[in-house]
């Protein structure tokens, strides 16, 4: 089976080019590369963020809720959604993102939160923990 049988790269990145006509150059010059591509609408979307552009967030959660919600879409739409795009942790970083996080639609977040699982559940991988020392008064 091949495009447009199924939704894959090729119509991912016709669907973001039409989608998101400021990023159109970006996303043409890496054409068909899905995880590149979602890396552009990671960095739009952290950009949008850090400027507090809750409308341009809502449009990419749209995006990719309509992409993830397609009949016959590839698997590794999904997998770069989990892989390239924020992780649940980059939305904790302002009110914005925390107002993101909310409006984010539910099977995009949940794609983000089985993402961090299946990583933190891997062999080898560690947490790291920073503890700072206590400060004392007068110390």
């Amino acid at each position: 089976m091949e495009e447009p049988e199924y939704f894959g790269a090729r119509c991912f990145s016709d669907e973001a080019i039409k989608q998101f006509p400021e990023l159109a150059a970006e996303l043409r010059h890496d054409a068909e590369l899905l995880h590149v591509q979602m890396g552009t609408l990671k960095s739009s979307a952290h950009a949008a963020i850090e400027r507090g552009d809750l409308a341009f967030l809502r449009r990419v959660f749209a995006f990719l809720e309509d992409v993830l919600s397609r009949q016959r879409v590839h698997h590794e739409i999904e997998n770069a959604v989990a892989t390239s795009f924020l992780m649940p942790a980059d939305f904790e970083v302002s009110e914005t993102g925390r107002q993101a996080w909310q409006s984010l639609p539910e099977r995009v977040k949940h794609v983000l939160q089985r993402a961090v699982t299946r990583r933190c559940s891997e062999p080898g991988h560690r947490v790291q923990v920073a503890i700072e020392r206590p400060r004392w008064p007068g110390r």
